[in-house]
This record gives C-alpha cells, structure tokens and sequence, in this order.
C-alpha cells in the first residue's frame, strides 16, 4: 500500500571531483488524496576504497 499516487525524482546538479560529489536534486509527487509535494535534498558523497587482505 502506497500514500502516493506518482512520485519522482531529478537531479538537478551534481559535481564531481575525484573521489568526491556533491548532488542536488527535487522529488516531486501526487498523493493519494490528490496534494502535490514536492522536496529538494544535497547529498555530498565520498568513495572509500577498501583493502580486503
């Protein structure tokens, strides 16, 4: 069971520089009794590489 009706998501930006990004992007959707939202997220991200030995 579901509270929405259409939900979505698009990048807006996002930038790279090595091993880290930044990203930001909006979600946007219908619920169920018909009100529409909408939000906009950063994310910042690092890749971390591990050694498994």
């Amino acid at each position: 069971m579901s509270a929405f009706e259409t939900v979505g998501l698009q990048e807006e930006f996002v930038h790279v520089v090595g091993y880290e990004a930044a990203a930001r992007w909006t979600g946007r959707g219908l619920t169920k009794e018909g009100s529409v939202f909408a939000l906009r997220a950063l994310m910042f991200l690092r890749l971390v590489l591990m050694d498994t030995l």
